[in-house]
């Protein structure tokens, strides 16, 4: 899907080679699946990305390349787009912001929730107050990660989720991993 080629063309946009040199990305030139997380199994996991920055999509898909076993199936901007997407798209994972331009991402993680789809949710987000936190856990979140703080640990939780899928242990993890406090998943 991306060629060597691809990722140093990518890197030479002036706003991506100041992001990679602030957060440290500089494993982002390697050939993809020579990262140190990899995705387990045969299956390729489905991401969908939902944020209204096309900059911040940018960095995602950027660090998400270096990952070997994934596919982003696409973006989408607002609420209604992520809601439809999801919905037609049926993605084993979504890397979800709070704020969007027409409302909440917490409506993408009710929707989920109240028809029971098969998707793991990702908040990613700069709101990352502690009741935003223990809101979106209780509403079915994944994990719920800072995007100035946590957007290195991005590749870590999409392995911890390759592994849980590879195992058959459903779409979350043991209750017994976590309180509705605490994110289901815990990085280092």
């Amino acid at each position: 899907m991306h060629s060597q080629t691809a990722i140093k063309a990518y890197q030479t946009k002036s706003h991506f080679g100041k992001w990679r040199d602030r957060l440290g990305l500089d494993h982002l030139s390697t050939v993809r699946g020579n990262s140190k997380y990899k995705i387990r199994g045969n299956k390729v996991m489905r991401i969908l990305l939902v944020d209204d920055s096309v900059q911040f999509l940018d960095r995602l898909k950027a660090i998400l390349v270096s990952l070997e076993g994934i596919e982003i199936i696409g973006s989408a901007n607002d609420l209604p787009e992520a809601l439809q997407t999801i919905r037609t798209t049926h993605p084993d994972v979504v890397l979800l912001d709070l704020q969007l331009p027409s409302g909440s991402g917490m409506k993408v993680l009710q929707m989920v929730k109240n028809e029971k789809l098969d998707v793991n949710v990702v908040v990613l987000t700069n709101y990352a107050f502690p009741q935003y936190r223990k809101k979106c856990v209780e509403a079915g979140a994944y994990a719920f990660l800072d995007k100035s703080t946590d957007f290195s640990k991005v590749p870590q939780v999409i392995s911890a989720l390759a592994d849980l899928q590879e195992k058959g242990r459903g779409r979350f993890p043991p209750d017994n991993l976590t309180s509705p406090s605490e994110p289901k998943v815990r990085v280092s």
